[in-house]
């Protein structure tokens, strides 16, 4: 008998225990908790790719204009187009810093035409201008001829050999280089400011649910631009059509889309904001919607026609539904209106 008792004394111990472990691993999620993480894991990390690539566009664009070639040109436009998709995985939902009208001037304003671009490259500066001195002024530019959009128009322009004599005429090629600097600063401008807000939100008391409040809504609005902008119209309207890139574009948007719901490899997102609120059977009609999103997606490369994107903006329509009329009511938060465009 007195054998048993330290058994069932252990036994009781162990209940406990195991109690104890159920309880912390159910624990709730706190608004700075998936704050800390959308910004450490995700948004940090995507803007180190957008700078990597924006340093590889302007590494082979000077390559470019020094020796004029097809091999040199297939690599600038390889790099232009993974900067531009890692972009896309940024601008799905643009939060904070990231929702910044300098960003809309370089990276999403429709290129002006060709003959504007040609002509604002010949006013541009005869010296060679550092970083800081070239975003200063490449600010100053019209919309449409700064930026991403400059640098698209001017590479992409018919065929490879049409392009090179293009960027073989005037200040052309400088020009390029020149918007790859703009590009390039704007990024290490959205660095400093991000961390400043990691560093800031972790003595405001406030800005953890203002951010997660922000963060919802973002993605809501992005998922609701695939059929208000991205995939709207016809075909030769669709998002980066100009550099045949749409449907690279869009999985980049997806991507961006998904790791911002469940985090990084499995880190906190708001799957598990959800989840430990009690609230798994709303997340699993979230990730339901979401996996139907990827999936139509996944077809624009194989099937670039009306009746993909079509299944795209229905799936996409529908995740921006559950979120907007579902999720965030449980959660307490005020949703904002789509954006005109």
């Amino acid at each position: 008998m007195n054998k048993l008792i330290p058994l069932a004394l252990s036994a009781i111990f162990l209940h406990g225990v195991t109690q104890a472990a159920d309880t912390a691993e159910t624990k709730r999620i706190t608004a700075p908790a998936l704050g800390t993480a959308i910004m450490a894991d995700v948004i940090t990390p995507h803007y180190a790719q957008l700078q990597q690539a924006s340093q590889l566009l302007t590494t082979t664009g000077q390559q470019l204009c020094s020796k004029p070639s097809p091999e040199t040109l297939s690599a600038t436009r390889e790099a232009y187009l993974k900067t531009l998709l890692a972009w896309r995985k940024i601008e799905i939902a643009p939060i904070g810093p990231s929702n910044n009208v300098d960003n809309g001037h370089i990276f999403e304003q429709a290129p002006a035409s060709l003959a504007a671009i040609v002509e604002q490259a010949k006013a541009m500066p005869d010296r060679a201008m550092i970083d800081g001195e070239a975003f200063y002024y490449g600010a100053k530019l019209p919309d449409g001829t700064v930026g991403l959009p400059a640098i698209a128009t001017l590479l992409f322009h018919g065929t490879p050999n049409q392009t090179l004599q293009l960027l073989k005429q005037e200040k052309n090629c400088a020009y390029v280089k020149w918007q790859s600097q703009v590009v390039a600063r704007q990024i290490t401008i959205q660095q400093y400011e991000w961390s400043g807000l990691s560093r800031g939100a972790m003595y405001d008391m406030s800005y953890p649910s203002q951010f997660v409040a922000e963060y919802l809504n973002k993605i809501i609005l992005g998922a609701q631009s695939f059929g208000n902008s991205k995939l709207n119209g016809t075909a030769d309207q669709w998002q980066d059509t100009n550099v045949g890139a749409t449907a690279a574009g869009v999985l980049a948007n997806v991507q961006g889309l998904t790791i911002l719901l469940e985090g990084k490899d499995g880190g906190i997102g708001l799957d598990d904001y959800l989840i430990t609120r009690d609230k798994k059977a709303l997340w699993d009609k979230v990730a339901k919607q979401l996996a139907q999103l990827q999936a139509a997606s996944a077809q624009l490369e194989a099937n670039p026609d009306a009746k993909t994107a079509a299944k795209i903006n229905l799936a996409a329509d529908q995740l921006a539904k559950i979120l907007k009329t579902e999720v965030a009511p449980a959660l307490n938060i005020r949703t904002e209106k789509p954006e005109k465009k």
